[in-house]
């Protein structure tokens, strides 16, 4: 597997996907010293959760996670809405993914 990539084989939906590829994404930033960084998704349910620290259900142990990665220096973190058309690439790239999981995991 290649450096930045995590596989994960069970994930119960695609926000909890999103969750804990954010929650990826911060560890890979502490691991490699980065000080700053901006976290973009699609996925306003989520982003506004990170932003306001409320709780959401469904990620309440991930969302915990995030919170005590992004609170703890010397990581200064953003996280930001994006619109879906502006974040193709990574859109695209995770339909492949669950295309390629889905073809791996097909009965033969």
């Amino acid at each position: 597997m290649s450096p930045g990539k995590k596989a994960a084989w069970h994930v119960a939906s695609p926000l909890m996907a999103k969750g804990l590829a954010i929650r990826e994404a911060l560890i890979f930033c502490k691991a490699h010293g980065l000080q700053t960084c901006r976290l973009e998704s699609d996925c306003s349910h989520l982003i506004k959760a990170l932003n306001r620290k409320g709780p959401l259900t469904e990620l309440h142990g991930v969302l915990s996670d995030i919170a005590k990665l992004s609170s703890s220096p010397p990581l200064s973190i953003s996280f930001a809405w994006i619109p879906k058309n502006q974040n193709i690439v990574a859109d695209s790239l995770a339909k492949t993914a669950i295309c390629m999981v889905e073809t791996f995991m097909a009965p033969t």
